[in-house]
């Protein structure tokens, strides 16, 4: 009996020793699939990231033929297998590109703000004022450092304030004569800020007082969520990011304690408090005010529709900062009902367009482009002077992207790549 029990435990051995076997063979091949497949789905989503960013970039020389919310498909190097979808939508005065790869398992999308970049590096414009038959005075510590186009009249020195022109030369660059208008601003841009102001109203069912969640992200490739209030809007602890839209009938305040990256305000007075930092686009028809110290990070644009016979103005107080852009129009531009006032120490890097007055106090690293100038102090208005006024053109970043501005020598260009 016993050499038959042996027999019988060797068979049970052998059994645990081929299943044994049987399942490490079996782990093997597994593994060694999963690595294909995770190799092949990496290699693949690698590819689809590079289209992507091929996308956005061949998105930038389409942008033309592209009509906003309607996308094209394009084959990026015409053999079928690498396809993105392309496409646009309106953000504000600027438009967020879309560039989606996809292929038969999975798709990845790369998102971008776009603005304009100027291509003529020639023209170099620190200060377009249109010829009012008066020349420009300066005094003070006023440099002016690029092109500059003004009244037949020209630039002179002055002396107000107690303080004469500290400068050497009155403009650090060409003099040309500026025509009686400001150039056009873009057709595009302007029927942009018109369209966002009249159909503000009509975004969303009127909410009156309203709680809002603390924190809301929204990507640019969902539809857009619009927080609407008949009352003051008042924005403190909250953090938004994206594709947001905050709109009141009144006014909106926001505090410094909150964070905005990339949203919309729309409101006829919109405050923001002292200390505040974000990125923005942000829409007025009465005032708006950049408090001391806050700075409203690239690429943000500020603008100002001036309607009514009352006086309008963005003001930036003390150490107040915009990388962006800051655009004032108004229905009649012979008439300025409204006004951009930069005090000491403020700063805009990037360009301001103005078809109002300008009272520029603070730097401008960039350009300025303004219907009138004007210098304010405790002892009066002088009309054409500039008084500590910096303008320097050159200290603009290369290839500087923001809101197309002119219809003319510029080409689209990438702000900031968003989620």
């Amino acid at each position: 009996m016993i050499p038959n029990r042996l027999k019988a435990s060797s068979l049970v051995y052998a059994l645990f020793i081929v299943l044994l076997i049987t399942l490490v063979v079996s782990s093997v091949i597994a593994l060694v699939f999963y690595q294909q497949f995770e190799f092949e789905y990496n290699l693949t989503t690698k590819r689809l990231i590079t289209n992507a960013n091929s996308g956005i970039y061949a998105l930038l020389t389409e942008s033309a033929d592209l009509t906003a919310n309607e996308g094209i498909e394009k084959d990026l190097y015409g053999k079928g297998k690498d396809l993105v979808k392309l496409s646009l939508k309106t953000w504000g005065i600027m438009d967020v590109g879309i560039s989606t790869a996809h292929s038969s398992r999975q798709s990845i999308s790369r998102m971008v703000l776009i603005g304009a970049v100027s291509t003529d590096s020639s023209a170099n414009i620190a200060l377009y004022l249109p010829d009012n038959k008066e020349p420009l005075k300066i005094a003070g510590n006023t440099t002016l450092k690029g092109n500059c186009y003004l009244p037949k009249a020209g630039v002179k020195s002055a002396f107000i304030e107690g303080s004469d022109y500290k400068g050497g030369k009155l403009v650090y660059g060409y003099v040309f004569p500026s025509a009686v208008v400001l150039p056009e601003l873009n057709a595009s841009v302007k029927n942009k800020i018109e369209y966002i102001l009249s159909n503000a109203k009509a975004y969303a069912p009127d909410s009156g007082n309203i709680e809002i969640p603390d924190t809301i992200t929204r990507s640019f490739y969902d539809e857009t969520l619009i927080i609407k209030s008949s009352n003051t809007l008042e924005i403190k602890h909250n953090s938004f990011s994206g594709n947001i839209i905050l709109y009141s009938s009144k006014n909106i305040l926001v505090s410094k304690e909150a964070h905005l990256q990339d949203v919309i305000l729309i409101s006829p007075f919109i405050e923001f408090e002292s200390g505040f930092h974000g990125s923005l686009q942000a829409f007025a028809t009465d005032s708006l005010i950049l408090g001391t110290d806050s700075y409203l990070q690239y690429p943000s644009a500020i603008t100002l529709s001036a309607t009514g016979d009352s006086y309008k103005c963005i003001k930036l107080e003390k150490g107040a900062t915009v990388a962006g852009t800051i655009i004032v129009t108004q229905p009649t531009v012979a008439q300025p009902k409204s006004i951009v006032l930069m005090e000491e120490k403020s700063l805009l890097t990037g360009l301001l367009y103005c078809q109002g007055v300008a009272s520029l106090r603070g730097t401008i690293r960039g350009s300025a482009y303004t219907k009138d100038l004007q210098t304010l102090t405790m002892s009066g208005v002088y009309k054409n002077y500039l008084l500590n006024s910096v303008i320097d053109v050159s200290a603009l970043p290369p290839n500087f992207s923001c809101s197309p501005i002119f219809a003319k020598n510029q080409k689209p260009g990438i702000c900031k790549w968003v989620n």
